[in-house]
């Protein structure tokens, strides 16, 4: 059985975890009473003979950097608890963690992941376990995984018991979780590529609000030169979960197929049951 490439990995889009950016790092929070001297009246209390509205008075201020930093903690905590109840974003920190080779971080946002009824993630976990990744290697374990994700329709979870059913299981070798780490990292670079290469290919000069559409894309018939009346650009619109509807500039000057106008705006259609969007 060939060990350098596995067909189980997938391309994994690397999304960071959410974290708080202290921009208070000179701040003594710990020596900090929480009341500063108000800038306003500078601690008198009053401006221009009357009350000061700033500290209404008092002379203090809650310190600026003490507030905005407790915010930001705990919005940093609604986003931590937001992406733990969501099975897209616990799956993503469960892959970034596993590249890092944080296993047993990875096996806590995938099995988190699982419960949400992620089927991916349960063919990682059973990757996991296979393989021994920060477990004891089990194969029976890994296949009940496997099922699990089968269970759920999950196209990876499939082609691991199709695997596992033709060439048998993989052999716990160091040298084989080494390689599937690489693998794992390389496919995440490459969707990161090709994800950049879709941005570099977008036409930014037919865009809506740059003022008017691009030449190119007119012809004397009136017709898309890029999708030839179609409505279907070549181009996948990079809608996430959306990605079976395809984006279609009709850019100024061009007749649109669907309603017949001629000024610059964009259609959606589905490629899939080609019901267009407007």
């Amino acid at each position: 059985m060939k060990k350098c490439v596995f067909l189980c990995l997938l391309l994994i889009p690397v999304v960071s975890a959410a974290q708080y950016f202290n921009p208070y790092t000179g701040h003594d929070f710990e020596n900090c009473p929480g009341k500063v001297t108000c800038g306003a009246c500078y601690g008198t209390g009053n401006c221009y003979g009357y009350v000061c509205r700033s500290c209404g008075g008092t002379g203090m201020m809650d310190c600026a950097a003490c507030a905005g930093y407790r915010q930001g903690q705990q919005m940093a905590e609604q986003m931590k608890k937001q992406r733990w109840n969501n099975a897209n974003s616990t799956f993503e920190d469960g892959i970034n963690a596993l590249m890092r080779k944080s296993y047993s971080t990875a096996m806590k946002y995938l099995k988190r992941s699982a419960e949400l009824g992620n089927g991916s993630a349960m063919a990682y976990v059973g990757n996991m376990y296979e393989l021994g990744l920060g477990v004891e290697a089990n194969t029976q374990t890994a296949k009940t995984w496997y099922n699990k994700g089968r269970n759920r329709r999950d196209n990876l979870s499939i082609s691991n018991l199709n695997r596992v059913q033709q060439h048998g299981f993989w052999k716990a070798s160091a040298s084989n979780r080494s390689t599937y780490i690489q693998n794992l990292i390389n496919l995440s670079n490459m969707a990161a590529v090709m994800s950049q290469q879709i941005v570099n290919g977008m036409d930014w000069g037919t865009s809506s609000g740059s003022g008017g559409g691009s030449p190119s894309r007119r012809s004397n018939s009136g017709i898309c030169s890029t999708c030839g009346g179609t409505g279907v650009s070549p181009i996948s619109n990079s809608g996430g979960s959306l990605s079976s509807w395809v984006a279609y500039y009709n850019s100024e000057g061009n007749k649109c197929p669907y309603c017949g106008r001629h000024t610059g705006h964009f259609h959606d259609k589905c490629s899939s049951c080609n019901v267009p969007k407007f």
